[in-house]
């Protein structure tokens, strides 16, 4: 997002990595304006009146994105390319996969992290949200590995260890590519985990 008193109505097409795969960038109204629905439902380091006075830069594969194939490559892509074009005037990255905004501080910290080959920043580019149930499930996840991660509650672990657990299985989706069969796994600090697949909702649940 930019500062409103930069304006501007401007429309640039940018090489991506790929010879015949390229991305969009764009200024036009601000997503987080009340008019178009006010801002995201997960918020990371941001200030939400500050943010309601922004404009938009959108960065899109437009009609080439299957050229991407990979989804978790293309946002890498993306991520990259809003590295690039972060200056002091930007004041937070929005990722409408997982419904998600990051001030754009913490955007760079985090998200660069995940470019220099460190962990998936499961907290910006996918959110965490606890249900009534008390399980503890990934949003946005699936966007890019058809898969969301859901960790059933247990005696043994506080909800902070849930979240931990989500966040690595997480990060090892989006590594390795979804989960194919029902499973058991070593988890580090977490000891054996069984991993099932549930089709029908589109997750697969964690548990001991």
């Amino acid at each position: 997002m930019l500062n409103a008193a930069q304006g501007g109505g401007w429309f640039a097409r940018l090489p991506g990595s790929r010879a015949d795969g390229d991305l969009h960038v764009a200024i036009g109204n601000n997503r987080f304006a009340p008019e178009l629905g006010g801002l995201a439902e997960h918020r990371f380091d941001i200030d939400a009146e500050v943010a309601g006075e922004c404009l938009s830069l959108t960065i899109s594969a437009g009609p080439d994105a299957k050229a991407w194939g990979d989804p978790v490559e293309l946002l890498r892509a993306q991520c990259l390319l809003a590295m690039d074009l972060l200056n002091a005037d930007m004041l937070a990255v929005l990722w409408a996969g997982a419904d998600s905004v990051m001030g754009a501080d913490y955007f760079r910290r985090m998200v660069g992290i995940w470019l220099n080959g460190g962990a998936f920043p499961a907290l910006g580019l996918a959110a965490l949200v606890k249900d009534e149930s008390g399980v503890v499930r990934s949003v946005g996840l699936d966007v890019l590995v058809g898969q969301d991660v859901a960790v059933l509650p247990d005696e043994g672990l506080s909800p902070t260890d849930q979240a931990r657990l989500a966040m690595r299985v997480m990060d090892f989706l989006v590594r390795e590519g979804p989960v194919q069969q029902d499973q058991s796994v070593e988890v580090d600090g977490f000891g054996a985990i069984n991993v099932q697949i549930d089709p029908r909702e589109g997750f697969i649940n964690l548990y001991r």
